[in-house]
């Protein structure tokens, strides 16, 4: 009974950051929202990636607003936008230094 119900969490949760996107696609003091959207999705990404990808960048950033108090810092999100998956998979795609993320 518990997997049931925790399927049905992750659906509810998926459906959530869709919503919060779909939102921010449509907000127009939030350009970069809908222009790494596109940008993903021009470099292959599935439209479910990317809405992963942005969901997940703006929950972050809503979290941490609601969490501390803190107003939300649309700087600090815009650049955290930009950041998302660069991963020189794609021509003229080289913002991402991938050794970065490796130990040696």
């Amino acid at each position: 009974m518990r997997k049931k119900s925790k399927q049905t969490d992750v659906k509810r949760f998926n459906a959530l950051i869709g919503k919060i996107v779909a939102d921010c696609l449509n907000d127009p003091s939030l350009p970069e929202a809908g222009i790494h959207y596109a940008r993903l999705l021009s470099q292959g990404f599935h439209e479910v990636e990317v809405i992963q990808l942005v969901g997940s960048t703006l929950v972050s950033h809503l979290y941490l607003a609601e969490k501390t108090g803190i107003p939300l810092d649309p700087v600090q999100l815009r650049l955290d936008l930009s950041k998302l998956p660069n991963c020189g998979l794609f021509e003229n795609d080289e913002s991402v230094d991938l050794s970065l993320f490796f130990k040696r």
